[in-house]
């Protein structure tokens, strides 16, 4: 598949992770999914769910929109970060840093989103009143629908197309030093994720089986994913161990 194909497919991506509309919008919300999908696209599936797995661990507490406020555009950063990745050879944990300023940048696309769509919103109640129902269904979803398309899916598919070659050309210009530095940062960023879900759920108490999985990372090389696993079925135990506990004291 061309570049030109590729870029329009990636912004196709991140249009139905945004397309208002639950059947898609639920399923392209998913870092592991939007992954899959561009190694799909770029003939390297394998990479793709690599890639989504690891962004999946990073952004995990980012799904969250407290308020309905949107914390960091994690499908942004992953349909801008990983196609440039799979293009150019770049290491998960460099591609994972690099997509992090593509992330903040969406929280404010989506801000200018909520303003523009109050426009729909006026005219949706004009035509109420005015008793037009075609109009109010062209509000509702013909109008934003639309909208998304110049909002969404051309400028990502304008940025993978014109981003590959000229990551591909910084990457190759950066010093030894530098994607060394890259590859430790992107290395902590899935655990980071998995920290701030613990403290976001005020839990903290399981941040002591956390650290413990950290420890063994560092002793026995154990992949990142392993170790939340661990963390996770030490976490269960500590719940099952707790309730029998609490169970007993009021028996």
């Amino acid at each position: 598949m061309n570049n030109l194909a590729i870029a329009i497919g990636v912004g196709f991506i991140y249009y139905l992770a945004y397309i208002e509309m639950h059947w898609a919008q639920n399923f392209f919300k998913e870092a592991i999914v939007i992954g899959a999908a561009i190694g799909l696209i770029m003939g390297d599936f394998k990479m793709g769910i690599i890639m989504g797995g690891n962004f999946q661990l990073l952004y995990i507490a980012g799904v969250m929109a407290p308020g309905g406020n949107l914390s960091i555009d994690s499908q942004l950063a992953c349909c801008v970060a990983i196609p440039i990745a799979i293009a150019t050879g770049m290491d998960v944990e460099a591609a994972m840093v690099l997509s992090i300023p593509f992330g903040l940048l969406g929280v404010f696309l989506d801000n200018f989103r909520r303003t523009v769509m109050g426009y729909w919103t006026r005219k949706a109640d004009k035509h109420a009143a005015e008793g037009n129902v075609n109009a109010i269904l062209f509000d509702g979803i013909g109008g934003p629908l639309i909208f998304n398309v110049f909002l969404r899916w051309i400028p990502v598919a304008l940025i993978v197309y014109l981003g590959a070659d000229a990551a591909n050309a910084i990457v190759e210009m950066l010093p030894v030093w530098l994607t060394n530095g890259f590859k430790v940062a992107g290395g902590m960023l899935p655990a980071t994720g998995l920290a701030m879900i613990l403290v976001m759920l005020n839990k903290q108490f399981l941040l002591i089986y956390y650290i413990l999985a950290v420890i063994l990372t560092q002793m026995r090389s154990m992949p990142i994913v392993v170790a939340a696993l661990f963390a996770f079925v030490m976490a269960a135990l500590h719940i099952m161990f707790t309730k029998s506990d609490n169970a007993a004291a009021e028996s």
